[in-house]
């Protein structure tokens, strides 16, 4: 959602960016095992914990098959993948690595989740490419001399399809070889360059959701049993992405009658909205108010925990309210750029005048105010749960 939501901003304000999402290749095959132990002991990593991995790590490998045993293989690579320990581990070889990359380049917002790679850079065309190729292509030199190697499924994704050309053909000058493209997915979410269009990963997760809903209803369980597939199965991937983007009526529509089919017999001109009140417990259950409840919730923790987002945000809030209040209400979500639009959206869809990301009135008689810029000495003054009562 930051990444998303740092090249909307900077979008709006006028300034280039470019996103280059680097996958490691086989990340958890290609482990040198002697690079990772070194690595581990320099960081002081708990020794017990490290040898007890490591005996598993590097216990021998035997295939079996039709009653022969083949001769044993001992690994000098790979470790388990998704274990814990091993992904703990693994950050002390990257570790380094990533420093060198921070101090190198300041500028470069990088960011790292197991062997998927983000970096960020915004400013002038001119400046990203003197920079982001080169912090690139340093960074790839680093990763192969640990025997690590960027995957072919890399991609350039920028506020513009020539950017993100250019981007490409200097790192391919510098022996990185990456694609571009206008859209592509990061942890599930997709990634557009601060530019509104279609969202092709999220129109994935919706068939497939649809798909598994409709594989769980012909299996004739019971309420309780399918209301609890499709909450933890289909509904789940579905408002997985919907947090990051907020959620437009019609998409809230149909997650409404689908875990209305869950809770009781579906008929004609049936109201949902006193069903849920009747029968669920807390107002989040009801999409209706649960979805957007979720999105102001993901967006307001991350308002909290980055000061740099909130400096970006106040600057570039007038300019994507004003481009919000123009549009026809009727296309806003399709024209929507990511969730900073997209709060906006659901406020103004509520009746909720948001007048600076830190200054929302509330649609009441008095006008309320809510207001999100204070801080003590120990950290924000937060207490979501009143905001979001009176939301929804």
């Amino acid at each position: 959602m930051a990444k998303a939501l740092y090249a909307e901003a900077h979008a709006a304000l006028g300034l280039e960016s470019c996103m280059a999402l680097m996958d490691l290749q086989a990340f958890f095959d290609s482990m040198d095992l002697a690079k990772l132990f070194s690595a581990s002991i320099n960081r002081a990593y708990a020794l017990r914990i490290l040898l007890l991995a490591f005996s598993s790590f590097l216990s021998p490998r035997v295939l079996k098959a039709d009653g022969w045993i083949a001769a044993p293989v001992f690994p000098g690579r790979s470790i388990t993948a998704g274990e814990t320990s091993g992904v703990e581990m693994a950050r002390t070889l990257l570790y380094d690595t990533l420093a060198w990359l921070h101090q190198r380049y300041p500028l470069v917002n990088a960011q790292q989740w197991i062997d998927d790679l983000v970096l960020y850079l915004a400013g002038t065309t001119l400046h990203i490419t003197r920079v982001l190729p080169s912090a690139v292509a340093g960074l790839s030199r680093r990763f192969n001399s640990l025997g690590l190697y960027f995957a072919s499924k890399s991609r350039i994704v920028a506020s513009s399809r020539e950017l993100a050309a250019l981007v490409r053909n200097l790192l391919g000058r510098r022996g990185v070889i990456v694609q571009d493209a206008p859209v592509s997915s990061d942890l599930g979410l997709d990634q557009r360059g601060g530019r509104a269009g279609p969202q092709p990963k999220a129109a994935t997760r919706r068939k497939a959701a649809a798909r598994r809903t409709a594989s769980i209803f012909r299996l004739n369980a019971t309420r309780p049993v399918a209301r609890l597939l499709v909450r933890t199965g289909p509904c789940a991937a579905e408002a997985y992405a919907l947090k990051a983007t907020g959620a437009s009526y019609a998409q809230i529509a149909e997650m409404r009658r689908v875990q209305a089919k869950t809770i009781v017999q579906v008929r004609p001109l049936m109201c949902l909205t006193s069903m849920y009140a009747a029968a669920t417990k807390h107002v989040k259950e009801d999409p209706l108010l649960g979805a957007p409840w979720a999105f102001l919730e993901e967006w307001l923790r991350l308002w909290y925990s980055d000061g740099y987002m909130r400096v970006l945000v106040r600057s570039a809030w007038p300019r994507v309210l004003e481009r919000v209040r123009a549009q026809d209400p009727k296309v806003r979500w399709r024209l929507s750029t990511g969730s900073l639009s997209g709060v906006i959206i659901t406020l103004l869809e509520r009746g909720w005048d948001p007048r600076s990301p830190d200054l929302w009135l509330a649609p009441d008689v008095a006008a309320t105010e809510w207001r999100f810029g204070e801080f003590d000495a120990a950290g924000p003054v937060i207490d979501l749960e009143p905001f979001l009562l009176a939301f929804s």
